[in-house]
């Protein structure tokens, strides 16, 4: 009687962990079929397997589409960045900035506001190396990384992600 009831535990749990990855409404009946019939989980799992390509079919394409537009954002905000950069334009960086934000001038610090970042000043945050590396930054070969968006060949650079709110922003200035 034990073995029985681990069995059909057994199978159900089986049956549960490879219905959860299928949206199709197929999969759900086959576990409860498993357990009134105590069917093996190989006997079903070919229809899970089955309705999985054409799921992924769709998950691919959705995922090509945002990955486009996630590409073309970035791109976009990126853009912002070097104008605003070229002309040394602190006013203009300061909207793009997600606060608080971290600028690694002297020992570094963390930028709570939009009024301490200006208060920062042009001449200290723009400096001649910051402006030639984020100019030599490929636009068109950001990638994402841990911190975010890596704006800049070798140091400086500026980092920027997405934020908790899901938009973009200049998280980091780094010298």
């Amino acid at each position: 009687m034990k073995k029985t009831l681990l069995a059909a535990v057994l199978a159900v749990a089986m049956i549960g962990l490879t219905a959860c990855g299928s949206k199709t409404e197929e999969a759900a009946p086959a576990a409860d079929e498993a357990v009134v019939e105590e069917t093996p989980a190989a006997d079903e799992a070919p229809v899970a397997e089955e309705a999985a390509p054409a799921d992924e079919t769709v998950a691919t394409e959705e995922v090509a589409t945002d990955d486009a537009a996630v590409a073309a954002e970035v791109n976009e905000f990126a853009t912002k960045i070097v104008a605003a950069v070229d002309a040394k334009d602190i006013e203009a960086l300061s909207e793009l900035v997600t606060y608080p934000t971290y600028v690694a001038i002297g020992d570094g610090m963390e930028v709570a506001s939009k009024e301490d970042f200006v208060a920062i000043g042009a001449d200290a945050l723009f400096t001649d190396e910051l402006v030639a590396s984020v100019d030599a930054a490929d636009l068109s070969a950001l990638e994402a990384t841990g911190a975010g968006y890596i704006l800049g060949g070798e140091k400086p650079d500026i980092i920027f992600g997405y934020g908790e709110d899901n938009t973009l922003g200049i998280t980091g200035i780094n010298y």
